[in-house]
């Protein structure tokens, strides 16, 4: 009796693909790379190899930084040349010309986090933004000495669509100093990006900032 084996079909490996963008102008740092300045007594490149040390990391980066870029992150999948001034979604284009993946975590190089799962889709990382205590009347009308909290979005975000997201920075151009939230904009006519609360998340764009993060 033949009997036919039946093949399995191994599933599909799920690669989670990040993307550093750090080809800004870093005028709050005098215009250091932001993955080299010290943050809580480790370089900020540290930060990211640790939180995201199960992803495939790619780095968009000026030309000038290429190779001290290459040397403290060996193992990052690739390293991209940008010079042009046109923002965030400038840069989050020249990576989207080189690669076609079917989802995409983007982070700002300043924007360091603690090591966590981070799902596919598309959604808008959101921490706390802490502050000094102040005096103010609470929403109940007492008045307390607190130090008042909001959630803003801390350079982390996932897309689910590139395809449409290329659409999107197509239609949106370029200019100097190009804003990512005029992108999620466009990006949420068609694919709605909802809010996910990152843990331990530390602003590195500027001095004051630094010295604020913890120890590593």
């Amino acid at each position: 009796m033949d009997i036919q084996a039946e093949s399995a079909v191994a599933p599909r490996e799920q690669i989670v693909r990040i993307v550093i963008l750090n080809a800004g102008k870093s005028t709050r740092l005098d215009g250091q790379n932001k993955l080299l300045v010290s943050a809580g007594g480790q370089p900020v490149y540290r930060w990211h190899l640790r939180a995201f040390a199960d992803a495939h990391i790619a780095i968009v980066t000026k030309s000038e930084d290429i190779e001290v870029t290459r040397q403290a992150m060996p193992t990052v999948d690739r390293i991209i040349a940008h010079d042009q001034t046109d923002g965030p979604a400038g840069a989050l284009a020249a990576y989207l010309q080189l690669h076609d993946d079917d989802n995409l975590i983007v982070a700002y190089s300043d924007t360091l986090i603690a090591p966590q799962p981070l799902p596919e889709g598309d959604w808008v990382g959101i921490a706390p933004l802490s502050s000094r205590a102040w005096d103010y009347r609470q929403p109940g009308g007492e008045w307390a000495h607190l130090v008042p909290t909001i959630c803003v979005a801390n350079g982390l975000y996932a897309f689910s669509d590139l395809d449409y997201l290329r659409a999107c920075l197509a239609e949106l151009g370029t200019r100097p100093d190009q804003h990512l939230p005029d992108l999620l904009n466009l990006y949420e006519r068609e694919r709605p990006m909802h809010d996910l609360p990152i843990a331990g998340w530390h602003d590195a764009g500027d001095y004051a900032a630094l010295a604020r993060v913890p120890t590593f």
